[in-house]
C-alpha cells in the first residue's frame, strides 16, 4: 500500500514538473526513463524463460504440466478475444482515424506479417536470436520444450537442473523486487515526458483525444467490467487484486510496454497477491 502511495505522489509531482516546461527537466526525465525501460526489458525475457523452466521442471509429471498449460492457454485466448472485441467495437464507434489530419497519400505503407511468418518465427535459427529480437512467444516456446525434455530425464540428471534454474529464477525475482523500490522515480520521469508532450503542441489535439478515448476506454471497460466479472466468477476480489498488481499496471501504463512490466507483474503476483508460484510463474 505504501508503494502505491509513492507511485501516485510521483505521478502528481511529475505532472507539476512537466508543466514547468524546463528543458533540463525534460532531458533528465528522458534519460532516466530510457535507462529504466532498458533495465526492465533487459531482465524481462530471462524472467519469462526461467519462470517457465523453473515451474514446469518442478512439477511431478508431464500430465500436471499439460493440464496447467491447457488452462492457461484457454484463459489467454478467452481474455484476448474479449479485449480485441471491446477495442474493435470502440474503434468502429469513435472512428479516431477519420479526422482528416493526414491526406491519404501521406499514409504509411504498412506490411503486416502473415500467419506463416509468425509460425516460422517460433523456431529461431539459434537460441540467442529470440532474446536479441525480443520475441516473447519464441522464448516461451523454447522454454516449454526444454522444460518437457528435462522432465523426462532420470532423477539424478533432473535434480541438478531443477536446482539451477530455480535458484537463477529466484535471483531475478530479487532483482524485480528491487525495481519496485525505485518505481516512483520511473513514474515521475514518464509523467514529466507525457505532460511535456501534451503542452508542447507538437501533435493535433483532436486526433490525440480520439485515440486516447479509444485506447483508455477499451482498457477501462476491460479492467472495470470484463475482467472483474471473470474474477468474481472464480471467487477473487477484483479490488484487492488490483491493489496488489498496481506497480505492474502503473509501469505498463506509463512505459507503454507490457514486456517491460512483466518482471514487476510476476513479482507483484507472488509477493503482493500471494498467488501460487506454480501458476503465476507459468502464466
Amino acid at each position: 500500500m505504501k508503494s502505491n502511495i509513492f507511485i501516485l505522489l510521483a505521478f502528481v509531482l511529475g505532472a507539476c514538473a512537466g508543466l514547468l516546461n524546463q528543458p533540463i527537466v525534460f532531458v533528465s526525465a528522458k534519460v532516466l526513463s530510457g535507462l529504466f525501460i532498458n533495465f526492465l526489458k533487459m531482465i524481462s525475457l530471462p524472467v519469462i524463460f526461467l519462470s517457465i523452466v523453473a515451474t514446469i521442471t518442478n512439477m511431478t509429471s508431464l500430465r500436471e504440466a499439460k493440464n496447467l498449460l491447457r488452462k492457461i492457454v484457454t484463459y489467454t485466448v478467452l481474455t484476448t478475444l474479449l479485449s480485441a472485441t471491446i477495442a474493435l467495437i470502440l474503434f468502429l464507434q469513435i472512428k479516431p482515424q477519420a479526422t482528416g489530419y493526414l491526406p491519404a497519400s501521406a499514409a504509411p505503407d504498412i506490411h503486416l506479417p502473415s500467419y506463416l511468418s509468425f509460425i516460422k518465427s517460433l523456431i529461431p535459427s539459434n537460441i540467442i536470436q529470440p532474446f536479441a529480437e525480443n520475441n516473447v512467444i519464441s522464448v516461451a516456446f523454447i522454454a516449454t520444450i526444454l522444460s518437457f525434455a528435462i522432465l523426462r530425464l532420470p532423477k539424478e540428471h533432473k535434480a541438478p537442473l531443477q536446482t539451477f534454474f530455480q535458484a537463477l529464477f529466484q535471483a531475478l525475482l530479487k532483482v524485480s523486487s528491487g525495481i519496485v523500490r525505485i518505481l516512483p522515480i520511473g513514474v515521475f520521469c514518464f509523467t514529466v515526458m507525457l505532460t511535456n508532450q501534451l503542452i508542447s503542441g507538437d501533435a493535433p489535439i483532436k486526433p490525440l483525444l480520439l485515440y486516447a478515448c479509444t485506447v483508455i476506454g477499451a482498457n477501462l471497460i476491460q479492467g472495470l467490467i470484463a475482467l472483474p466479472l471473470l474474477l468474481k466468477s472464480k471467487g477473487i476480489a477484483p479490488l484487492k487484486l488490483a491493489r496488489a498488481m498496481f506497480p505492474a499496471l502503473a509501469t505498463a501504463f506509463f512505459s507503454k510496454s507490457s514486456n517491460a512490466a512483466l518482471p514487476l507483474a510476476l513479482s507483484s503476483a507472488q509477493k503482493n497477491a500471494n498467488l501460487s508460484p506454480r501458476v503465476s510463474s507459468f502464466s
